[in-house]
């Protein structure tokens, strides 16, 4: 890889990772923010903190108006996009600090989980942000006595702090169409993306097509390893279909994927784009993403 590819290469994974968060988001655009961009952008760490500390000032949690709600909704997508460029220590302060506001109100409780679930859950929003999520969730749990949300939020907290991007993709065993035997950290390449999919499923209907057919996917320096992570091997040896050189079509035969919790997977296709060394560089990205990261490699 030359200088000029490396270094555009370097600066296109920066900007994704402030756009994720270091998580896998799938956000196709920022969360829509007013002044509260240039505050996350460009401001010192401080005023970023007193901005996240002060941003439901005012804001009245005892009323259940729409209108009312559909202002702190707004807020919370700014209160979101702030977030991901806190600190450690600050994300969960402001956090903290945010559910002492929403726990005086029985009301805004519900709102609250609603909220988080849509912005932060859901694998189809554009604001979706793991990294931002387990501060939620780690607050959630510091003050939940409801033993049935506590095992979901433990769950969640569980799966969503696996695969974070910068840290070891997880190891997993595999079968190809021709009967042998793999685990992905013993294939080499100097990038290996990981499409998980599903023959049974709409979106991945739509999208795998374009990946067979797209150039962009052939890449010599690229290995794409196409996964079925569930146990009806007949359904996937049934739905075979001709696949580029640089691409290898598993199954996973022993179903150590979802029975070890090994990824979480909770849309498809799911994209994980690793380096040489299995690293996470993309996690669960959208395909939007993956297609800028790997148009520089």
């Amino acid at each position: 890889m030359n200088v000029l590819k490396t270094f555009s290469l370097f600066i296109v994974l920066s900007f994704l990772f402030a756009c994720q968060g270091g998580s896998g988001v799938k956000n196709e655009t920022p969360a829509t923010v007013g002044e509260g961009q240039d505050v996350a952008m460009f401001a010192p760490s401080a005023t970023l903190a007193g901005r996240l500390e002060t941003l439901w000032d005012g804001y009245d949690f005892a009323d259940s108006t729409k209108a009312n709600r559909d202002t702190g909704e707004q807020l919370f997508s700014d209160f979101i996009y702030l977030l991901q460029y806190a600190d450690s220590a600050t994300a969960s302060n402001a956090v903290s600090s945010f559910y002492i506001k929403v726990s005086a109100h029985e009301l805004s409780r519900s709102w609250c989980h609603a909220t988080v679930d849509h912005y932060l859950a859901n694998p189809d929003s554009p604001c979706r942000n793991d990294a931002v999520y387990v501060h939620f969730l780690s607050a959630f749990i510091s003050r939940c006595s409801d033993e049935a949300l506590l095992d979901r939020a433990r769950y969640m907290l569980d799966m969503v702090s696996r695969n974070r991007p910068g840290s070891v993709a997880a190891d997993f065993g595999f079968v190809d169409r021709n009967g042998r035997a793999g685990r992905l950290h013993l294939l080499d390449s100097e990038f290996i993306l990981l499409v998980f999919n599903d023959p049974c499923c709409d979106k991945c209907q739509q999208v795998m097509p374009s990946l067979l057919a797209d150039p962009l996917f052939r890449s010599e320096k690229l290995l794409v390893l196409s996964v079925y992570p569930y146990d009806d091997a007949e359904l996937w040896r049934n739905s075979a279909t001709a696949m580029p050189a640089n691409w290898i079509d598993v199954h996973d035969a022993c179903s150590e994927i979802l029975d070890g919790r090994l990824y979480y997977l909770p849309a498809m296709p799911s994209f994980y784009l690793l380096d040489k060394e299995k690293r996470v560089l993309l996690k669960d990205a959208p395909l939007w993403h993956v297609k800028k990261v790997i148009y520089f490699l």
